[in-house]
């Protein structure tokens, strides 16, 4: 009788263990979601990363990178590190040949560049910052802000500022700040240069800046479209 019940105690221990090694086992992403694995040559990571991420199932998917270097062979190095690397690798592309400002960062339009490809950006922005809170620090906050519909304080003339160049921030601040002793000659070609065709006056400066920094930073339509309706979707799904 006593055999009966340490075995019965046994049985149940089991169970209770074979149950939670169970729980243990589908609780890990890795044993239930389809692994993928992205081939990433380093002379062409922006290629291959948008190519991978058009993919509409793609952040379903338990993803690792695979970076190849130039002469073909497989970069040394395994985990999250690496990962991080071609990220960093990517957006520093993405900065070089699909942007435009000097310390803030804002996409342009392309004719390479279809609501398929912004999508890829745009997923590729959101697994960087879902699994390693990786984020493209370069991108003007007013123009993320706007994409991502997140309410933000950050000063829009300080983002400009950071967009431009060097020598048109120091003759806009000193329009602002001394109008009458501003180059009035730089400051036209500056706010032509922006297509802003109002004669400026020291009473409307502020204004036409502002406009102008809010056109630049936070409108590229196709852009913040693609950005919102993913920030959408994610929302919801979760």
């Amino acid at each position: 009788m006593e055999e009966d019940i340490i075995h019965i105690v046994d049985s149940e221990q089991a169970s209770s263990s074979t149950s939670t090694m169970a729980i243990e086992f589908f609780a890990d992403p890795d044993h239930i979601v389809e692994k993928q694995i992205i081939v990433n040559r380093k002379a062409h990571c922006l290629v291959d990363m948008i190519e991978a991420f058009t993919d509409n199932c793609i952040l379903d998917a338990n993803i690792s990178i695979r970076p190849v270097l130039e002469r073909g062979e497989d970069e040394a190095g395994v985990g999250s590190g690496v990962t991080r690397d071609c990220l960093t690798d990517f957006w520093d592309m993405f900065y070089a040949t699909k942007t435009c400002g000097t310390n803030y960062k804002i996409p342009f339009l392309h004719h390479k560049f279809q609501d398929k490809e912004w999508t890829a950006v745009a997923c590729i922005l959101a697994f960087g910052w879902q699994k390693f809170q990786f984020f493209p620090v370069k991108l003007a906050p007013p123009f993320l802000t706007e994409a991502l519909s997140l309410s933000c304080s950050d000063n829009l003339l300080e983002a400009f500022f950071n967009y431009i160049s060097t020598t048109e921030k120091d003759v806009l601040t000193e329009a602002l700040s001394n109008f009458k002793g501003a180059d009035m000659d730089e400051l036209l070609s500056i706010l032509s240069s922006h297509n802003c065709c109002v004669l400026p006056t020291e009473e409307n400066l502020p204004r036409l800046v502002e406009e102008i920094a809010h056109k630049v930073l936070e409108v590229n339509y196709q852009v913040y479209w693609t950005i919102h309706e993913l920030g959408r979707t994610e929302e919801d799904s979760g």
